[in-house]
């Protein structure tokens, strides 16, 4: 039996949103878990797609990730969001090793064995892995700003 691509992307800022999106669209997951407890503010309308609309304001980011990737209408992926506080939300995952988590919460406090974290701190993308993880790769990029 083959085993599913299946991804955990824990806080849906700008980089897992965009990670998310990338998942689903390069037809890279079969799955994708999105955890956040933030929800759309005002200043949020320019980095999510299509929200110039009020009525999303107040809604869970992962509510909005999620029905923006399903309007893909991606054959073969599913996707769940996960809405609640940290750590609350970190108790809920079950760590399966077979399944990829990423950390991209927009704090560095390393409190959960993520197989990797994705950040981005002023020009720099910071991209780590932990002892977790399968492959090993650590890198910081100048984005050039």
């Amino acid at each position: 039996m083959k085993k599913k691509n299946v991804f955990h992307i824990i806080g849906c800022g700008v980089v897992g949103t965009f990670l998310s999106f990338q998942l689903a669209y390069c037809h890279i997951a079969e799955e994708i878990h999105l955890y956040d407890y933030d929800t759309i503010s005002i200043k949020d309308s320019d980095i999510y797609p299509g929200l110039k609309n009020k009525k999303v304001i107040d809604c869970p980011k992962v509510n909005i990730v999620k029905n923006t990737i399903d309007n893909l209408r991606i054959h073969n992926l599913h996707t769940i969001a996960h809405f609640g506080r940290f750590p609350d939300i970190l108790d809920m995952i079950i760590m399966n090793n077979d399944d990829i988590y990423i950390d991209c919460r927009d704090h560095k406090q390393l409190d959960f064995d993520f197989d990797f974290r994705v950040s981005l701190d002023g020009n720099l993308l910071l991209i780590d892995t932990f002892e977790r993880s399968k492959i090993e790769f650590n890198s910081v990029v100048d984005m050039g700003y």
